[in-house]
């Protein structure tokens, strides 16, 4: 089964609100709301709402799933891009508004040096990296201006 993720992501906007059930490597288990990732500025978790004042210039949101937090700095009025290697929640962050969205891998970012003035790695997503975080932190370095700053 392909895009699990973005699956459940459709599934929630297209108002199926079953729980995701996740299984690690490790079997670890744990169960959410999708919820979590369509909800508003007033839901997100004060210290969410703390590092989001620190966004600003051109953004790149890695992993941005339902585009939750990119819909609220595009909504006032920051340049926001967008990106996650899931098709659907590329899909989905359209449909809910979200103008500028990228497909792609965390690993192979397609922007140019110095794209970006803030990098968001919100929710879980510097754990992506795994054990290649050094690679991984030099690749969103790259995309990140000279005052940039990479907010995870």
């Amino acid at each position: 089964m392909k895009d699990v993720f973005g699956k459940a992501l459709m599934n929630y906007h297209n108002s199926d609100k079953t729980k995701i059930r996740i299984r690690r490597d490790d079997n670890y288990l744990d169960e959410e709301d999708a919820g979590m990732y369509f909800s508003g500025y007033d839901d997100f978790p004060g210290y969410e709402k703390k590092i989001l004042k620190y966004a600003d210039g051109k953004i790149l949101d890695i992993g941005c799933g339902a585009g939750r937090h990119s819909l609220f700095l595009q909504k006032k009025g920051c340049s926001v891009v967008g990106m996650d290697f899931s098709k659907l929640a590329i899909k989905v962050s359209k449909i809910r508004g979200l103008k500028n969205c990228v497909l792609a891998s965390a690993f192979s970012l397609p922007f140019k040096k110095n794209s970006f003035d803030s990098v968001l790695l919100m929710g879980n997503n510097f754990g992506i990296c795994g054990n290649n975080s050094e690679n991984f932190l030099r690749k969103v370095y790259d995309v990140t201006s000279e005052n940039g700053k990479i907010i995870a």
